[in-house]
């Protein structure tokens, strides 16, 4: 008696029972603003008629190589690859779980009529059978870290599937583990694995046979893009004052940073802190929690509108905004990475270190561990235990630019030195007949 497969059969039929009231879930978050208005409906693969009509005609007569990556970091991480995979006879349909998910597809700037991006379906039996009747793809490749059992199942019937730059938290790993048998049928689906660090290599070996070392996607990113005429506004805006930036920052971590911002102040009076956190619906609840800490801010984005005009007097300036964080890391070239102050497990320093910043990470950066460890031993960032020795880092590098500069460069060549995972992820990709050798 195979246990996982009863077990995966009893999901099956829990996840059916809830497809119709999952319509009903929809349309809160619709309300809530956690999901697109327009093309929500999406979830359940419901298009819109004419938008399917122009989806069936674009995809005709092409292998459709379906890639799932489940918010803008995985989709960041992917552009590269899409780059090399774009060719006459193929069709990449990418999908997305959120909402920076589909405008970082918005913002990526490529001219090709083969890449496509819709919403990644709910996981219920009914609306991923239905995805995969309408678009009929040769192949499945998952980015990172998106297992899902019916699309697991149900999509391994009639394509290959793959997961790529795959990861596995310690605390994933942990969850896994009791639960073995049923994350190795899962993968059983999978033509192969492959990892970005060696302990999530390690991690995956545990319940998989065919898992490689490609190495991280992320280190092969390109850099973000920067609307330059906001860029020169802004710069005029804040003329020379002295400017720090906070990224992916959540609930609790605020608080903490806005304590740094008072005692950095004493010491730099001019000083602008930009904070951009990792869920932009916060940026109303930053702002007022800069109001109950006595500091004036701004929003970059109120009522749809942007502003590039930073007033002299405004303390902390709230990125609210998606897919402009290439604009933050001109602005500020000293970066905090957020997650890492509070238990979140930490975000992508990769981005801030190839735009030329000087990195600074918290104690919990343990999603990210293996590039983090890679950094500090070249000297490439800078992680601090608390609010206290993030204050006085700050405060160093600022007084001492060259050494901040030194941090910066090293960071970018430990990038350089660690470039490579594209090329080995193509070549399994060929390997295993997801895509043919040109």
């Amino acid at each position: 008696m195979n246990f996982a497969l009863i077990i995966l059969s009893f999901y099956t039929l829990i996840t059916k029972a809830l497809h119709y009231p999952l319509k009903i879930y929809l349309k809160l978050r619709v309300r809530n603003n956690k999901e697109d208005f327009q093309r929500s409906q999406e979830k359940l693969c419901i298009y819109n008629k004419t938008f399917a009509n122009e989806l069936l005609n674009a995809k005709r007569g092409k292998e459709v190589i379906h890639i799932h990556a489940a918010s803008a970091g995985e989709f960041n991480a992917i552009k590269p690859l899409l780059k090399i995979l774009d060719h006459p006879t193929r069709y990449l349909l990418v999908t997305t779980v959120t909402i920076s998910g589909a405008l970082a597809f918005k913002q990526y700037q490529h001219t090709s009529a083969n890449i496509q991006h819709v919403y990644m379906p709910l996981d219920t039996p009914q609306a991923i059978k239905a995805f995969v009747d309408f678009w009929s793809p040769a192949a499945l490749i998952l980015v990172e870290s998106e297992i899902w059992p019916n699309l697991l199942r149900i999509t391994a019937k009639k394509q290959k599937i793959c997961i790529i730059n795959a990861r596995l938290s310690e605390r994933s790993f942990r969850r896994w583990s009791k639960i073995s048998f049923l994350l190795r049928e899962l993968l059983k689906t999978c033509s192969f694995v492959s990892t970005g660090t060696k302990t999530d290599y390690n991690h995956y070996k545990k319940f998989c046979r065919n898992v490689y070392l490609t190495g991280n996607l992320k280190y092969d990113g390109e850099l973000l893009t920067v609307n330059t005429f906001e860029l020169e506004e802004i710069q005029r805006s804040i003329s020379n004052r002295t400017v720090i930036a906070c990224i992916s920052t959540h609930p609790g971590e605020e608080e903490l940073l806005l304590k740094v911002y008072k005692e950095l102040k004493v010491t730099i009076p001019t000083l602008l802190m930009i904070i951009a956190p990792r869920h932009i619906h916060r940026g109303e609840e930053i702002s007022n929690l800069c109001f109950d800490n006595q500091l004036t801010s701004i929003l970059r984005s109120q009522d749809n509108q942007k502003t590039n005009h930073i007033p002299n007097d405004t303390e902390i300036y709230v990125f609210n905004t998606i897919g402009e964080l290439g604009l933050v890391f001109k602005i500020a070239k000293i970066v905090f990475v957020g997650g890492t102050l509070v238990n979140i497990g930490g975000h992508n320093v990769c981005e801030p270190i190839q735009s030329g910043c000087t990195v600074i990470t918290g104690k919990y950066h343990q999603n990210f561990l293996d590039v983090i460890e890679d950094m500090k031993n070249h000297n490439g960032l800078i992680t601090v235990n608390d609010a206290a020795e993030l204050t006085a880092t700050i405060l160093d590098l600022i007084a001492n630019p060259a050494k901040a500069q030194e941090i910066a460069n090293n960071g970018k060549k430990c990038i350089e030195s660690n470039k490579g995972a594209i090329q080995n992820t193509v070549n399994l990709l060929e390997r295993f007949g997801f895509i043919m050798v040109e």
